[in-house]
């Protein structure tokens, strides 16, 4: 909502993934949370938000679910000439930064360096049609460890809004202040 409201500049969020590409109605739910898209370079985040570290939610499962989104992003751009996307500008990036922000307490009692390794030398090891992809684990700054919002009407109530709200800011400044974090999640 922030982005629609012309507070986070380009910036996109639940953005269909694989939408309608097996069948018309499959896939409805698959949608990467935030996408930013930098024209002037023809690069693009995608970027999956992580709150909670549960069992079958922590940073290993994050990149992977990262990594299917730039797999689908690959798929979608072979064949963007038999789908709906061949005037897509996203189709023609000479980046894709796959990225998991989540706040630093997500990464806290989970050691995914051997993982995020593996995946970023397979992403390095990967080229088509002149794509570069890269993989990053951020972190919200310190003092962002929950958002400001008690709940969803609230979210809606303050980020749909013409003008900028203190709360608004905080969001649009966390996203700002995203940091890599260190390889053995600290």
């Amino acid at each position: 909502m922030l982005s629609d409201k012309g507070h986070m500049p380009g910036w996109s969020n639940q953005c269909p993934v694989a939408s309608g590409i097996v069948a018309p109605h499959s896939d409805k739910k698959t949608s990467v949370d935030l996408v930013h898209w930098d024209a002037s370079n023809k690069r693009a985040r995608l970027v999956e938000l992580k709150w909670e570290n549960r069992t079958n939610n922590d940073p290993r499962y994050a990149l992977r679910e990262v990594l299917r989104y730039g797999a689908a992003y690959v798929f979608c751009r072979i064949h963007r000439d038999d789908l709906p996307l061949r005037c897509r500008p996203l189709m023609d990036a000479c980046h894709i930064s796959l990225e998991v922000a989540a706040p630093t307490r997500y990464y806290h009692r989970n050691d995914f360096a051997y993982a995020l390794k593996r995946m970023r030398n397979n992403l390095d090891a990967f080229r088509i049609d002149g794509l570069k992809m890269s993989l990053h684990v951020l972190a919200f700054p310190k003092d962002f460890d929950r958002m400001p919002f008690a709940n969803g009407e609230e979210t809606k109530q303050e980020c749909n809004k013409t003008s900028l709200t203190p709360k608004g800011e905080i969001v649009r400044d966390a996203f700002e202040g995203l940091k890599p974090v260190g390889v053995n999640g600290r």
